[in-house]
């Protein structure tokens, strides 16, 4: 009974995710997706069609995401949202920690993408990533670099990234034990 509560008290407090790291490396011509219509989100009232396929829990957390300065875009097919991606964008000079990830300097990272279920399988993820980081790079904003990540285990999402463009530069490990986290990697 007690080595239950010991493995029970370990499973509890600790966690391990690996994400692999991808970088941009370049646009890659994609043909336009005529029937979809992608959208720098300007207001709340726009990101709230966000809740046209994600529950309201994930809208609240991407609220918190775009009231804190992040870029969100929605992608639209027939007037419904069908995905959207999140871009945070370090202008400083030093690395920033967000989340499971350390964003170098003068990088934007593309995360916090879903698209519909029924709308998966489709081409429209590695569409709108390269979009994003197609315009990211057109800008000019001062950005060094574009990084994308995902879980190690989503091979999915990896085959979508590198159709459009990323490369990958290395893979970062996030533990978290009693409260205490820890990074490694990029």
């Amino acid at each position: 009974m007690r080595l239950w509560r010991i493995i029970k008290l370990f499973r509890n407090n600790f966690s391990s995710t690996k994400s692999i790291i991808f970088r941009f490396e370049g646009a890659i011509f994609q043909s336009r997706k005529e029937e979809l219509s992608i959208v720098l989100t300007k207001d709340k009232k726009e990101l709230e069609r966000i809740l046209d396929f994600r529950p309201q829990g994930t809208y609240e957390n991407i609220k918190k995401l775009y009231n804190a300065g992040e870029s969100v875009y929605l992608v639209f097919y027939n007037d419904l949202c069908v995905h959207h991606s999140l871009v945070f964008r370090n202008d400083s000079d030093a690395e920033v920690q967000k989340e499971h990830i350390n964003i170098p300097a003068h990088t934007a990272w593309i995360h916090y993408c879903n698209t519909a279920v029924g709308h998966r399988g489709k081409g429209i993820y590695p569409y709108v990533i390269n979009y994003i980081a197609k315009a990211l790079t057109d800008s000019g904003n001062g950005m060094d670099r574009i990084i994308i990540d995902t879980e190690q285990k989503n091979i999915p999402s990896q085959k979508g990234i590198i159709k459009a463009g990323f490369r990958e530069m290395g893979m970062v490990k996030r533990s978290v034990f009693f409260g205490k986290e820890k990074i490694k990697g990029c």
